[in-house]
């Protein structure tokens, strides 16, 4: 039986668990959710507007597209959303029971996408100076301040995540460790803002490409299996990544290999084993020019070392 690691949060992967792991009810469901959103739009909008611009509100949150793309696709931007969304309302609620519920679901909602760690913080300060109009005193029967609330909240809502971790792996992760990863792939020099994690694919295509070089280009490449893959905890943005890879093995039909990737010497990715299924090219055919375009040279000795 395999273990979860600290990769990513737990939030979005109970959502799909209690969707029985099946695509078609998930995508039902996050289409359910996204209905939700347009209620909280409807609502938020509501402490402030009149009837009809809170529809019209809620309107354009229905047609955005960006929110009927990603209802369809499994990623955590449809439930996050409507978890900030409720969540918001509930913050602006005057009544101590919403609030908190408002400030425990932002909490929550940095188990599905840990980047909203500060927002629970932020927005309870905020919604505290919206809440204390002159017109309507600011009064609770609540002990702490509201910043100390909303550090409990997110507290309370990571720790046994957290402590998880620290049982199962030894180390106190209160998130997950794929932000090292996340900030150099949109930082690297040569990030794009596709935000695909470009660099850690690049290792297998770097042995697909060594591969077809090894048969003279007669065969291409396709990558069949990836196994025991280890990415890195921690990176710093600007960081430069050195990628190696090497081939173990090969025959006419397939190549093993294995690749890294090191900072300043120090390994911070691995690729223990990766299988590679070549595929034979028509005769008198060759992926040569192929490779030449895509590597932005015209001759191959310019990478070639001598043995």
């Amino acid at each position: 039986m395999q273990r979860a690691g600290p990769f990513r949060t737990p939030g979005y992967p109970v959502f799909l668990a209690m969707c029985r792991g099946n695509v078609r009810i998930a995508r039902g469901a996050q289409a359910a959710v996204d209905t939700l959103t347009v209620l909280a739009a409807y609502l938020l909008a509501r402490r402030w507007l009149p009837p009809l611009a809170c529809a019209f509100a809620s309107l354009l949150v229905a047609c955005n597209p960006f929110l009927i793309y990603f209802c369809g696709l499994l990623l955590t931007e449809t439930l996050f959303t409507c978890m900030l969304a409720w969540g918001m309302y509930l913050l602006t609620s005057r009544k101590i029971f919403p609030w908190l519920l408002g400030g425990a679901i932002l909490a929550l909602s940095v188990l599905v996408r840990p980047g909203a760690i500060g927002l629970p913080l932020l927005l309870g300060i905020i919604c505290a100076f919206q809440n204390s109009a002159p017109a309507s005193p600011y009064h609770r029967r609540w002990p702490l301040p509201v910043g100390a609330t909303m550090l409990l909240l997110t507290f309370v809502a990571l720790l046994p995540w957290a402590w998880r971790n620290h049982r199962v792996f030894g180390a106190w992760v209160w998130t997950s460790t794929n932000g090292g990863i996340t900030a150099y792939d949109g930082f690297n020099p040569d990030s794009t803002g596709a935000s695909d994690q470009r660099f850690v694919e690049s290792m297998p295509q770097l042995l697909g490409w060594l591969a077809s070089y090894s048969y003279d280009f007669r065969c291409v490449a396709v990558l069949a299996l990836v196994s025991d893959v280890t990415v890195p905890a921690a990176l710093k943005p600007g960081a430069r990544v050195e990628i190696e890879g090497r081939l173990l093995s090969s025959t006419e039909r397939d190549s093993l290999g294995a690749a890294t990737a090191t900072v300043d010497g120090r390994t911070i990715a691995r690729v223990e084993r990766l299988i590679l299924h070549h595929v034979p090219l028509p005769k008198g055919e060759t992926a040569r020019e192929f490779f030449l375009y895509y590597a932005g040279i015209d001759d191959l000795s310019s990478l070639e070392r001598p043995a």
